[in-house]
């Protein structure tokens, strides 16, 4: 997709990624994220300690997953104060893991 961007012969390609759609295991692998839900920090939405998350009620919006957090985390190079463990081939493109924040229930 980057190549399609850049090296476009003489018509106009307009390629837009809107959603990145899987599992959690998926999502988490594709991410650059830990895997294990037994991590200190499994969510790829925020950086809550999982101690605080099994007993947190109530979103805490300071924690949630930003470029500059996840960039920051990944140049820490340390899984398991982070979460991340290696970085998302999709951020080459203009667009970024943590701006993906849909959520889908198979379930119903």
């Amino acid at each position: 997709m980057t190549k399609l961007e850049s090296e476009c012969e003489s018509k106009s390609n307009f390629i837009r990624n809107e959603m990145l759609l899987g599992d959690n295991l998926g999502l988490h692998s594709v991410g650059g994220f830990v895997e294990s839900l037994c991590a200190n920090y499994f969510c790829r939405f925020c950086k809550t300690h999982s101690k605080v998350a099994s007993k947190q009620v109530e979103e805490d919006k300071s924690l949630s997953r930003t470029e500059q957090s996840y960039n920051s985390d990944l140049a820490l190079g340390d899984v398991s104060q982070t979460g991340v463990k290696g970085e998302c081939a999709f951020n080459a493109l203009p667009w970024h893991i943590t701006e993906i924040f849909v959520l889908m229930s198979f379930m119903t």
